[in-house]
């Protein structure tokens, strides 16, 4: 079998022979524990944040709007804040529909329904802690794990709000 060989590449090996800063290997080390644990921590909010979910539904059986709850809308999106993102008071309960025309189109009914229900108290909290940095870490969120599965599967001491 006779291959054709592309004279460039012959160029570039003869080069890299003849280099003085020959490459010892391209691959970077990693560090294994490190990666774990970033793993392991998507892996707890994702199971923090489907009890949420669950706990959400359970306390507020019915949304903003009338109807019955299908999801739980954070006021003070996840991505901006760690510190409420399990606070109870930065949840919202809302049908699909709202959700999705809130997060597709900027439906500010969603908005104005939550401000109206709670009103401008619980707006200045979520104000005041949207700006707390909280790390997230395994004990934290094992330890909202554990509260948010209480809530879910059994009769809570006290509600979260």
């Amino acid at each position: 079998m006779n291959r054709k060989v592309n004279p460039n590449i012959e160029i570039f090996q003869q080069l890299y022979k003849n280099s003085k800063h020959k490459c010892k290997g391209l691959k970077k080390k990693v560090n294994h524990t490190v990666k774990n644990s970033r793993l392991e921590i998507r892996k707890l909010e994702k199971l923090a944040d489907s009890l949420f979910q669950d706990a959400g539904k359970k306390l507020f059986p019915i949304s903003v709007t009338g109807e019955p709850t299908e999801v739980i809308h954070h006021f003070v999106p996840k991505s901006q804040s760690n510190n409420l993102r399990y606070d109870f008071k930065n949840a919202c309960a809302a049908t699909n529909g709202w959700h999705y025309r809130h997060h597709t189109c900027g439906d500010p009914t969603l908005t104005d329904a939550f401000r109206k229900k709670f009103g401008q108290k619980r707006i200045d909290y979520l104000t005041q802690q949207r700006h707390i940095t909280v790390k997230q870490n395994r004990e934290r969120l094992e330890k909202v794990i554990e509260e948010l599965k209480e809530i879910v599967y059994g009769k809570p001491k006290d509600l979260p709000f």
